[in-house]
């Protein structure tokens, strides 16, 4: 099976330690890390390490047993642009899947 979370939010929403706890919690990262610390496991570029902020969207793959799991944060900067990104970023689910949306 395939599972998909896709974390959408404001800027300093929290995304980011979100995915963090996530991969932490599911025994795939040793240590939490922190944005503004220059040390979060999904802020890999040189840039958000240095300016402690999340600059890209970033995607985080594992697999457990035969399932294959997908986290993938979407950044989005300017509110105005929020929606636009929203939908340009989600194909459309088939009503055979089981879906949560959660909005911060």
């Amino acid at each position: 099976m395939k599972v998909t979370f896709g974390i959408l939010a404001h800027v300093d929403a929290g995304k980011t330690t979100f995915s963090e706890q996530v991969l932490f919690r599911s025994g795939l990262i040793r240590s939490l890390g922190r944005v503004d610390s220059g040390n979060s496991f999904m802020d890999c570029h040189e840039v958000e390490r240095e300016r402690g902020i999340t600059v890209f969207s970033e995607q985080a793959v594992y697999r457990r047993g035969e399932d294959t799991y997908y986290l993938i944060v979407i950044l989005s900067i300017l509110v105005d642009t929020f929606c636009s990104r929203i939908s340009l970023s989600m194909p459309p689910i088939p009503k055979s899947h089981n879906t949560a949306c959660v909005l911060s």
